[in-house]
């Protein structure tokens, strides 16, 4: 759950931190050994990746949290299945990402097949609503039996 920071004085110079979040790998810092925080676009680019990857109903409380893409990757891929994906992820990340918009000119949620490997390619351009600036994540989704 990311933790938002309400405006204050910074000190000339330094910036401010507004999102932080956990790091989900759960890694130790080598020198403090507590764990490591994701912060600002890290952060915000892990939400969107396990939002993605998420399925409906793997959250306790948030049974609607999530895309289900995973049991989507075994159709066959085609145009369809593409839109399909493409509109689910878009729904889902509208619905639980408050800290993105990806409405706008070359933003959105961007699917291409490759059947040779059985991949989906999912890349997500968007706008962080906090600083303006456009940045994008791309997330491979594999079938593996």
């Amino acid at each position: 759950m990311a933790v938002t920071t309400l405006p204050r004085k910074t000190k000339p110079g330094k910036t401010q931190v507004k999102y932080r979040d956990f790091d989900i790998a759960f890694k130790a810092h080598p020198v403090t050994g507590k764990l490591v925080i994701k912060k600002d676009r890290d952060s915000i680019k892990q939400a969107l990746k396990y939002l993605v990857l998420t399925n409906t109903y793997e959250r306790v409380f948030k049974p609607t949290l999530g895309t289900n893409v995973r049991a989507k990757l075994f159709e066959n891929f085609d145009r369809f299945i593409e839109s399909d994906i493409q509109y689910t992820i878009e729904v889902a990340i509208k619905e639980f990402e408050p800290r993105v918009s990806i409405v706008g000119q070359d933003l959105g949620v961007f699917v291409s097949a490759k059947p040779d490997t059985n991949t989906l390619i999912v890349t997500i351009k968007y706008v962080d609503i906090a600083t303006m600036q456009s940045e994008y994540i791309n997330v491979n989704l594999d079938r593996i039996r």
